[in-house]
């Protein structure tokens, strides 16, 4: 699991990285910066382990749910597939669903 420290020592790296960088590369730099930050904070609040691999299992199997709920949510609708796909993603926030997932991981790694 990371901890503070780790996540510091990183947001320190980057902030030096962002002086040099190019355009795209700061965009990169800054959206990790970011995601930093958010797994900084959450990690202030001292979460156990244990909690942390229960939030991701719970957030998988939302998806999970969601995914399966696609087909009856889409039937009787008109259409393309992508473009029901993205309306669907869109009510059930899995976008949002899915961050959190990626931070929660990214946490235990």
């Amino acid at each position: 699991m990371k901890t503070i420290k780790e996540i510091k020592k990183e947001e320190a790296d980057l902030h030096e990285q962002i002086k040099t960088a190019d355009h795209s590369e700061t965009k990169r730099i800054t959206k990790r910066l970011e995601l930093l930050k958010i797994c900084r904070l959450y990690l202030e609040t001292k979460p156990s382990e244990e909690s942390l691999r229960g939030q991701l299992d719970d957030l998988n199997h939302n998806i999970k749910i969601i995914d399966e709920r696609f087909s009856a949510w889409s039937s009787g609708k008109t259409g393309s597939g992508t473009g029901l796909k993205r309306q669907y993603a869109a009510i059930t926030e899995k976008r949002k669903i899915k961050a959190q997932v990626n931070t929660l991981t990214y946490l235990l790694s």
